[in-house]
């Protein structure tokens, strides 16, 4: 079971005009698979970390791309050429694994060898309730204030990411992989 949540969910700044500059929004992230825990709290920058792990549901993530999955900051963005994507630069600290799409499953690998596999229709919805969960948040916060062009662009294809993806997953079927259940050990009742 995959256990995905954030908690004090913030902008930084010393008052309500910093707070609104912010593009980063920074909370607890608390994760734990199988019972296992792999983040429990901390200050970390939730929404770049809601982004990857819904990019995450679709494509690999290798946890050598420099882009943690539960980042610490981001102290920029770049936009992609065509305005469509987004990548978030920060600083080397952060919590990062593998999530490998691999045999009818997720398999998650963590830097100190430790392997959970997972059901991709219970990864998705941990994943989308994560996403909501955040995006809820930021959508009811004061409009950002951007002054600089670069910056405006770059917050502007974190949007379209964003919602492409938080589409794509409310568009997708995820049923629970009944085979993937019994691999695990699960009983499953067969109908009839």
């Amino acid at each position: 079971m995959i256990h995905l949540t954030a908690a004090d969910l913030h902008f930084l700044g010393d008052n309500e005009k910093e707070r609104r500059r912010d593009l980063c929004l920074h909370g607890s992230v608390f994760l734990s698979i199988d019972g296992t825990v792999l983040c429990d709290g901390g200050e970390w920058c939730v929404s770049a970390s809601a982004l990857r792990f819904m990019r995450s549901v679709f494509v690999d993530h290798i946890s050598a791309s420099g882009e943690q999955m539960i980042p610490c900051c981001g102290h920029f963005m770049i936009p992609s050429g065509d305005g469509k994507t987004v990548d978030i630069v920060g600083c080397s600290n952060g919590i990062d694994f593998d999530v490998i799409h691999e045999s009818g499953g997720i398999t998650v690998k963590t830097a100190d060898g430790r392997i959970f596999l997972t059901d991709p229709g219970e990864y998705r919805r941990a994943v989308t309730g994560y996403s909501k969960e955040i995006g809820r948040f930021m959508q009811n916060q004061p409009a950002r204030v951007i002054d600089d062009r670069w910056e405006r662009s770059a917050f502007a294809a974190f949007c379209k990411e964003w919602n492409t993806l938080s589409k794509r997953l409310a568009d997708t079927v995820a049923p629970v992989n009944s085979a993937f259940r019994l691999r695990r050990g699960i009983k499953q009742k067969t109908p009839g």
